[in-house]
C-alpha cells in the first residue's frame, strides 16, 4: 500500500492511498471496511487490467470499477483517429517546374508520437496513480492483480484500513 500526497484541482491537496490485491474478495472487503469507515463512495474506485478477469467486482454496484484495457482501447482510438494531418496536391510535376497546376487533391498522412502512450505506467498516471508508484502498480495489474485507490483527504486513515484488509505494498 502507498500514500502520496497530490495537488490537483486548484490547490485541492489529496491523499491518495494505494493497496494491491490478489484476490475480488479482499478487495470487496476493503470497500467495505474503507465505507464503514467514512469513505464516500466516489473516494474509492478499483483499477483492473480487464473486467472480464474481475466478475466479482465488475458485478458489484459497490465498486467504482476502472477498467485499464477499456482507458487503453479508448486512447488507442482517439489516436487512431488524428492520423490525418492534410490535404495537398498529389500530381507529377517535371524537374526543375515548381508550378501548382490543377491536379486533385490527395491525402497526405503523418504520424507522430504525440499523445500515443498507452502503456500501463502511462496510463496508470493518467488516472492519478502518483507517477512513482506506477512501475510497480503496472506490475501488479499486468500479473493480475487488483489496486484499490483511497482518497483519504477525510482522513480515515485508509492506510490502517488497507493493511487490515490485506493490501500488499509494492516497491
Amino acid at each position: 500500500m502507498m500514500k502520496s500526497k497530490s495537488d490537483l484541482n486548484g490547490g485541492i491537496l489529496m491523499t491518495v492511498n494505494v493497496g494491491i490485491f490478489g484476490q475480488e474478495d479482499r478487495v470487496l472487503e476493503g470497500i467495505r471496511m474503507l465505507r464503514e469507515a467514512g469513505a464516500e463512495p466516489a473516494d474509492v474506485r478499483v483499477v483492473v487490467g480487464n473486467r472480464e478477469n474481475a466478475p466479482l467486482l465488475a458485478s458489484s454496484p459497490d465498486v467504482n470499477l476502472e477498467e485499464l484495457y477499456e482507458i487503453q482501447a479508448t486512447r488507442r482510438r482517439d489516436y487512431d483517429e488524428e492520423w490525418v494531418a492534410g490535404v495537398a496536391p498529389l500530381s507529377a510535376y517535371p524537374a526543375g517546374n515548381l508550378t501548382v497546376g490543377n491536379a486533385a487533391p490527395g491525402v497526405v498522412v503523418a504520424a507522430s508520437d504525440v499523445g500515443g502512450n498507452d502503456g500501463t505506467e502511462d496510463v496508470l498516471a493518467a488516472i492519478g496513480i502518483p507517477e512513482r508508484y506506477c512501475g510497480s502498480c503496472a506490475e501488479a495489474i499486468d500479473s493480475g492483480g487488483y489496486l484499490l485507490v483511497v482518497d483519504d483527504s477525510r482522513e480515515i486513515g485508509a492506510r490502517r484500513i488497507l493493511d487490515q484488509a490485506g493490501a500488499t505494498t509494492p516497491d
